[in-house]
């Protein structure tokens, strides 16, 4: 019999009132929740049935496991009262599993729709309505956008012309698209959509200049007074510090900075607050101490001083500009006004659509719940419907799993219901689903006012509280190194609650610990050391490390026991391993890499990379060639692919001739001249499988279809034989359920199979691979931290800590919040320049503090999956060490044990290791650090060593062909040694790129006057080619349409170097002045005007075939070469192409260019003429070097 905590004994027994279970990790809400719902079904005094409960959770699976667990329970106790004899609770638990499958355990979506479905003559939609797959609503969503914005530019109202020439990002209108999109599902967000809207549109239109009134300015004038009263703290203390160290020279500049702080402070409203953080435009000096003075309080006041300084620069910047904001308000309506205008026209257009087709989306879903919910009665005041009232006496009570991710709509559709009998149970500590518009700030508002339950007797009708505190989960070192964490980051203003004695963890679990081994289970920092940036360069240095950790961790005789569960010991596995990552985009392959590349097995789950996946695009490419044999990619893509069988050899020769027709033609008729040759007879029955499965096609349903393909064509079963052949057949076994999927919702044909596809990849509506069923059990599992919440394992490695938190959201030009509205910048029509406000200044001051709330809750669900050992992992580039020499940094503040930092200062962390390093200042036992150093240079040396090895390898070869056979082989082997008549063909090198074919030239060319010797170059040649890649980088990224200043670029590189794109040091490598000064030339604006039509391209590659004598004049050969490059960029204009290479050469000559890259260029225009089939009327240069143009 499981022996209950008092508190959950509580938390089980505790009826007739409103209850929040306040569960921490570990605490066993679950367990607790089953328990109490059985208890309250079979109560022998007062039962209530199961189907008189609404059990409401927020999956699926939750929901199957809730009832699942109950019916365990359920049985377990009618054994027990069979045994017992107590017949009564036996046929009453017999009684209550046979209702058990009709009873309302579910997610809050699927009681929409059954609500839904019980008053279909209340909807205003066909009753045999569906909910649409997320695929097929993401594509209508879209179809209606374009369809939308088409129309919006004819009518070419001024309006949106202005709001669309400041906002759009170029191609396909992506910036104002995905700002419609923003507002629309925002506001579906919320409950009272249309309301919202109502109300932000009056708040926009207010452009009196009463500038103490609208909501951001009430909630910043806040804000400015929390920080001047926490900056006061650090002055007061300078202050102290100058009189006990005698900094007589320090005093007068403390007393000064501390009169302005005070002023802050007290500020009575903005325009108060705004006044006072003028003040500090201007600093007064630090003057000079007597020789007597303390140094260490010296240092220690100017440390202080320059975090306050640093504190008020952003706040200063936004705030202190005084009158301009009267100015900017009036900009923002107009914004404003027109975003919402084309809100709402989508709004309506979707609505449509949906209706059209009979559709609902989840949204829908609770909307329409709740206006059969809700009603209003004269005065405008809502009340519970008649039918909410009907849902009211049918439950007795409601239970609501994971409350803390609760959003608005779904707590007025509780609202509606619920009549006091309400059983809530979440961790505000877990809420990381943000992004889904979870309100963690309900749960906090029930914590702080419902009654904390103190054991006693408990009066019915009192909201109470019920706190679960010991943790079942984890061993008390990983609990030790969580608390000392979260009581030093985790306040009320930064993360929804505090963390004090009512949330710190207590162990309630007991474990085997091995005689002496008890520190081998203490928290690690381990620190990485890197010789290079990037984000994949960050993933495999720290995977190198946690490989290393693992093999030490699993070492037969030195590694690390876990507990067996049974209370004695085992040696940990593969699959008692997780490694957690914020997100896995780009990460995850390169740890399952390096961890199989050390022989360990690794399985990350994502959900991106279907349609990546060689075998799904093989066959998608089948299916396209089938459907249309004209498109020149997928049909090469099969020939080149098992089916088709071709080598690239006899591709390229099969399709050299025949210029400017389709690569089916040529083929065509390359297997009409030559029938017998090898790649031809490979063509012709590859074409003969297409017409007889284009004909299969026109008959077959689609999934029928694509298991005949499999059979037919043997691919499947080829993917299966080799390496990894499990997932690969079941990635195109997934590509049949797609189909079904695709027929289910009223869809046929191959022909819109393909374009459904093609939209979902259009749209990112992307799948991860299939998972094979027990692959986990044996491998080390890499996830994110929300796909872990939920899950626990022995050991966990946290990774990627030192990267930086995503702020890409606050710097959108449109951002929005329920309270304070919606916020634009500013923008300048006639200079086509957009800045900030300080209206949108105060909206992202508001979302990051929500941001890092949410960071924070991130860090502590991640760091409480771990059961047995955690293992914190953060890289550092070289000479960047994060604690010189080991030790933990000075603390900033002076706190009392576990009293939480103050918010500036957590404000001022950008990544989890700050944070962490924060804590471990005023906990050096926090956790033990453990230095690794994993560079560059063991994969640069092996590289080298291949290299030594090939030379090796070629000299021997060449040896071999110079020495001559003996008399007697010369004469066994002569026929054999006659000169072939097309060796030199042999020799070909096959595949060139265009910069190769540059560089032969250049070679052939010089060769004559080249020195033999040359000297060591001094590394130049390593940043010349960071040089060229970050103005690469730049210009791939950069909006022509905007108009850019020196600051604006400079704002540009850091989001670059934030997100990964670009290192902070290369961007560094670009001279400002000169792109600006290309950014304002007439091909800038020539390219700002493609980038509008949708007709600019960046970065596009191209294969073509040419005669080898084109790629090397020193051969004659005909046969064709296949050439591949990259084009800088290249646009439509006047139904002519322009080809436009960026060059970051140091030559200022303009000879240079032309003589070095007039034949790349004429390379470039010949493939785009190919391809685009339109005459190139322009090859363009920009040198960086010159700072200008060059034609060709």
């Amino acid at each position: 019999m499981t022996r209950w905590t008092e508190e959950q004994e509580r938390a089980i027994a505790l009826s007739d009132r409103r209850l929040l279970i306040s569960a921490a990790a570990g605490s066993g809400k679950t367990a607790v929740l089953t328990e109490r719902i059985v208890a309250r079904v079979l109560d022998p005094k007062h039962p209530v049935d199961i189907d008189e409960l609404l059990i409401m959770t927020f999956t699926r699976a939750a929901a199957a496991e809730m009832r699942e667990r109950i019916r365990r329970r359920l049985e377990d106790c009618l054994q027990q009262a069979l045994r017992d004899g107590e017949s009564g609770i036996a046929a009453r638990a017999k009684r209550e599993l046979a209702e058990l499958d009709a009873a309302r355990i579910t997610t809050i979506d699927s009681f929409c729709l059954t609500v839904l479905r019980e008053h279909a003559d209340r909807l205003a939609v066909d009753p045999a309505f569906r909910v649409g797959s997320e695929e097929e609503l993401r594509i209508l969503q879209n179809d209606v956008l374009e369809e939308l914005l088409e129309e919006q530019y004819e009518k070419a109202d001024p309006a949106f012309l202005r709001f669309a020439d400041a906002f759009s990002q170029g191609k396909a209108d992506l910036g104002i698209g995905e700002e419609i999109l923003a507002l629309y599902r925002f506001a579906e967000s919320l409950p009272w959509p249309e309301e919202w809207l109502l109300r932000v549109e009056a708040e926009a239109e207010r452009t009196d200049g009463n500038l103490s009134e609208s909501a951001y300015q009430r909630y910043m004038a806040e804000e400015l007074r929390k920080l001047g009263a926490e900056l006061c703290g650090f002055a007061e203390e300078a202050q102290l510090l100058c009189e006990e160290g005698g900094l007589n020279g320090y005093e007068g500049a403390v007393q000064s900075d501390l009169g302005k702080l005070q002023r802050l402070r007290a500020a009575e409203d903005y325009p108060a607050a705004c006044l006072a953080l003028t003040a500090f435009q201007t600093y007064d000096r630090l003057g000079r101490n007597k020789k007597d003075s303390d140094p260490d309080c010296a240092s220690r006041v100017k440390s202080l001083r320059e975090f306050w300084k640093k504190a008020l620069k952003k706040p200063l910047e936004a705030f202190g500009r005084g009158d301009a904001e009267a100015a900017d308000r009036v900009e923002d309506a107009e914004t404003v006004r027109t975003l919402i205008g084309l809100a709402r026209d989508f709004l309506a257009r979707f609505l449509a659509k949906k209706r059209e087709k009979n559709l609902l989306d989840f949204s829908d879903l609770e909307h329409e719940t709740l206006a059969l919910f809700w009603e209003s009665d004269a005065a405008g005041k809502r009340h519970p419907s008649e039918i909410a009232r009907e849902y009211q006496a049918a439950f007795r009570e409601i239970y609501v799993d994971e409350y803390q991710d609760s959003n608005g709509v779904q707590e007025e559709l509780l609202r509606a219901i619920e009549t006091g009998r309400l059983f809530l149970v979440g961790d505000i500590k877990q809420s990381i689903y943000g992004f889904r518009h979870a309100k963690p700030e309900l749960f906090a508002e029930k914590y702080r006012n419902y009654r904390k339950d103190d054991g006693g007797a408990a009066e019915p009708g009192i909201d109470t509280r019920v706190d679960l505190r010991k943790n079942f989960r984890s061993r008390e070192a990983v609990l030790a190194s969580c608390n000392a964490v979260f009581s030093y980051l985790m306040r009320e203003e930064l993360g929804g609650v505090r963390y004090d004695a009512d949330a710190t963890l207590y162990p309630g679990a007991a474990f085997p610990i091995p005689e002496g081994s008890e520190d081998s289970y203490a928290t690690e920092l381990m620190l990485v050391e890197r010789d290079a940036e990037g984000e994949e360069t960050a993933a495999v240095v720290e995977a190198e490390a946690i490989a290393t950790r693992i093999r030490e961790l699993l070492d037969p005789a030195k590694g690390l026991r876990i507990s067996d569960g049974e209370g004695g010991l085992r040696a940990a596995t593969y699959g008692d391993i997780a490694i957690l990552l914020r997100a896995t985009s780009g990460q995850a392959e390169r740890f399952v890499e390096v961890l199989m590349s050390h022989g360990i097995p690794a399985l990350a789950e994502q959900k991106t990379g279907y349609f990546d996946a060689t075998e799904v695009r093989t066959v998608l490419s089948l299916l396209r060639a089938i459907d249309n044999p004209f498109r020149d990619i997928p049909l090469a893509a099969v020939l080149r692919a098992p089916i088709g069988g071709l080598s690239e050899e006899e591709l390229a020769s099969l399709a050299a001739k025949g210029e400017g027709v389709s690569l089916y033609e040529r083929l065509e008729a390359a297997v009409a001249t030559a029938p017998e040759s090898t790649g031809a007879v490979k063509a012709a029955a590859l074409f003969r499988k297409l017409e007889a499965w284009r004909e299969a096609e026109s008959y077959l349903e689609l999934p029928q279809f694509l298991r005949l393909l499999y059979t037919e064509s043997g691919y499947r079963n080829e993917e299966a034989a080799r390496p990894g052949g499990e997932l690969r057949f079941a990635n195109l076994q997934m590509l049949i359920v797609k189909a079904e999927e695709f027929e289910s919702i009223g869809y046929r044909g191959l022909s819109d199979f393909v374009r459904y596809i093609d939209n979902l990849k259009k749209y990112n509506a992307d799948y991860g691979s299939a998972q094979l069923p027990g692959e986990e059990a044996a491998a080390v599992r890499i996830m994110t931290v929300h796909k872990s919440k939920g899950l626990e394992f022995p050991i966990v490695f946290l990774a990627g800590l030192s990267k930086r938190f995503n702020q890409r959201d606050l710097s959108r030009g449109i951002l929005y919040d329920e309270k304070l509205g919606i916020a634009a910048d500013a923008v300048d029509y006639d200079l086509h320049a957009k800045g900030g406000t300080a209206k949108k200044a105060a909206f992202a001051w508001h979302l990051r503090t929500e941001a890092l709330g949410e960071e924070l809750r991130v860090l502590y669900v991640a760091m409480t999956r771990a059961k047995e050992k955690l293992i914190l992992v953060a890289g550092f580039k070289e000479g960047t060490e994060p604690l010189p020499e080991g030790e933990s940094s000075e603390p900033l503040s002076e706190t009392d044990g576990g009293e939480p930092l103050c918010t500036a200062e957590l404000r001022s962390a950008n990544s989890y290791l700050e944070w962490i390093l924060m804590a471990m200042a005023r906990d050096k036992a926090l956790c033990r650090i453990v230095p690794r150093k994993v560079s560059s240079e063991a994969a640069a040396r092996e590289i080298l060593e291949t290299g030594e090895k090939v030379l090796r390898l070629r000299e021997e070869l060449r040896k071999a062909e110079e020495t001559p056979p003996t008399e007697i082989e010369a004469a066994r082997f002569a026929p054999l040694m006659k000169p072939y008549a097309h060796a030199e063909d042999v020799r070909l090198q096959v595949k060139w790129s265009a910069s190769e074919l540059k560089r032969l030239r250049e070679e052939q060319e010089e060769g004559l006057s080249a020195p033999l010797f040359s000297l060591p170059q001094d590394g130049g040649s390593e940043v010349a080619a960071r040089r060229g890649t970050a103005y690469h980088k730049l210009f791939e990224r950069i909006d022509f349409t905007r108009s850019w200043t020196e600051e604006g670029l400079r704002d540009f590189l850091r989001e670059l170097a934030e997100t990964g794109a670009l290192p902070e040091e290369d961007g560094t490598l670009i001279a400002l002045p000169p792109v600006i000064r290309f950014l304002q030339s007439a091909l800038a604006a020539r390219l700002a005007s493609a980038q509008r039509a949708g007709t600019l391209h960046r970065e596009t590659s191209f294969v073509m075939a040419i005669p080898a004598r084109e790629a090397d004049p020193s051969r004659q050969s005909e046969e064709p070469v296949v050439v591949q490059g990259v084009i800088d960029a290249w646009f439509e204009e006047a139904g002519q192409l322009v080809v436009l290479d960026y060059k970051t050469d140091k030559a200022t000559e303009e000879a240079h260019y032309r003589e070095k890259y007039t034949a790349q260029l004429s390379l470039y225009a010949r493939a785009l003429a190919m391809t685009e089939e339109k005459t190139v009327a322009e090859k363009l240069i920009y040198s960086t070097a010159r700072g200008e143009v060059l034609a060709l």
